[in-house]
């Protein structure tokens, strides 16, 4: 009997040293998993500002180009603006050449019926101081 309890002592003994083990074991996984999820906050953490840092640069980027859009319909609408009134201002001036290129006409046709006249009083005189 006592070597049965002998037996049973040692055997309760392997089974403390086995579960101090198993303790031992649990806590290094348990160290383990601590730090792998500090590590893990880290990388979310870095990684959260690299894309936070990158979103921020696209919407500035956005901004920009926005901004140069912007410039560049002004400019446009100044041009638009421009051409419409350098084409009125063309139409008026072609308004007033033809008119007074009618007038100088006028004044050309009217010039030559003098002219036709004169020569014919020239032509008159002439004839009779003949």
């Amino acid at each position: 009997m006592e070597e049965l309890l002998k037996q049973i002592l040692q055997t309760q003994n392997q089974m403390i040293e086995t579960q101090n083990q198993i303790l031992k074991t649990l806590q290094q996984h348990g160290e383990r998993l601590d730090s792998l999820e500090k590590g893990q906050l880290r990388l979310e953490t870095r990684i959260e500002t690299e894309i936070t840092d990158r979103i921020r640069g696209l919407y500035d980027f956005r901004e920009v180009v926005n901004d140069n859009f912007a410039k560049a319909n002004a400019t446009l609408e100044a041009i638009t603006g421009r051409i419409d009134e350098l084409k009125e201002e063309l139409i008026l001036n072609r308004r007033e050449t033809t008119e007074k290129l009618d007038s100088l006409d006028s004044s050309v046709m009217y010039l030559a019926t003098k002219l036709t006249q004169h020569d014919m009083q020239l032509f008159d005189l002439k004839r009779r101081a003949k």
